[in-house]
């Protein structure tokens, strides 16, 4: 499933463990250009009431996601509760199964959630996106989870497409923030599960607050902070990669390791009623109007 968003042309993967494509020196030059442009360009502003008003900006901003955050649409809150139960329950020892290399950079949390997502009679599967730079937006790759769904006869569209995030929240940390900024990054799930319509909604509301954020401590925003960039991460378009398959033990990276006892104790701070007996569930909605697409049928 191809997904409309970003400029120039797109390159198509079939495996995970592929690379990105900004090396060290053209991520080093980005950077340097960055600093020169922000030194060059920044002026402060004379009007004394300017920090107020960004205040008053990002209040509101806030006010609008934790609205945004808690509008999950039935079918998301049923994919939400499936793979909270997962996730919790969820040990090192099943990670090393799906666990592709040293450097997995949580990769294989996402392997495992699609494998027990399938298990469970979903048509999920892990979306690569790559996109190509376009002017001051740098290119990149990015991985997430969607699961496709059939749509209620009362929706025009076919199918619903979720997209399932499990390092949401990190994606809009920013250096210094301010402590509006901070308020408004702990509203966000740590993982995100929703649809696209309300997840393009999140992300402008987010890149408007970290503008202002970093305004207010007079820094400019860098570009991998940019609406433009941080949009292709979700929306350029995407293909699902093939998953390894494996059958022996391996060793577990540092980072997925961590990332799993993050996630865990993240979890249990947003929803401190999840119980494993989710585990056990099998979900209504398989045999409701929108029953789950199992392959893509």
């Amino acid at each position: 499933m191809l997904l409309a968003g970003a400029c120039g042309p797109h390159d198509k993967y079939s495996d995970e463990s592929s690379k990105g494509d900004i090396n060290e020196h053209e991520l080093a030059a980005m950077v340097e250009d960055f600093i020169e442009n922000w030194n060059s360009k920044h002026e402060t502003s004379c009007d004394p009431n300017l920090h107020q008003k960004r205040n008053a900006k990002i209040s509101q901003l806030s006010e609008n996601l934790q609205d945004l955050v808690s509008e999950i649409s039935p079918e998301g809150r049923d994919i939400q509760r499936y793979v909270n139960g997962v996730l919790l329950v969820m040990e090192e020892t099943d990670l090393r199964l799906v666990c592709a290399h040293e450097n997995c950079d949580g990769g294989c949390i996402r392997r495992l959630l699609v494998k027990r997502l399938k298990r469970a009679g979903y048509n999920a599967g892990i979306c690569k996106v790559k996109w190509q730079s376009c002017g001051r937006v740098p290119g990149g790759e990015y991985r997430y989870i969607d699961v496709i769904l059939k749509a209620p006869i009362s929706v025009s569209s076919s199918v619903i497409r979720i997209i399932i995030d499990t390092d949401f929240r990190s994606q809009f940390q920013i250096a210094r923030p301010t402590a509006k900024y901070e308020a408004a990054l702990k509203i966000l799930p740590t993982i995100y599960i929703g649809r696209p319509e309300r997840l393009m909604k999140i992300v402008e509301i987010m890149c408007e607050a970290a503008e202002q954020s970093l305004s207010k401590m007079s820094m400019h925003i860098p570009p991998w902070r940019t609406f433009e960039y941080m949009k292709a991460k979700w929306f350029s378009p995407s293909e699902r990669i093939n998953l390894h398959q494996k059958s022996h033990l391996s060793s577990l990276s540092p980072c997925c390791s961590e990332q799993l006892t993050h996630l865990k104790i993240s979890l249990k701070e947003e929803t401190p009623t999840a119980t494993t007996s989710v585990m056990n569930k099998t979900f209504n909605c398989r045999s409701s109007s929108n029953k789950i697409l199992i392959n893509g049928s």
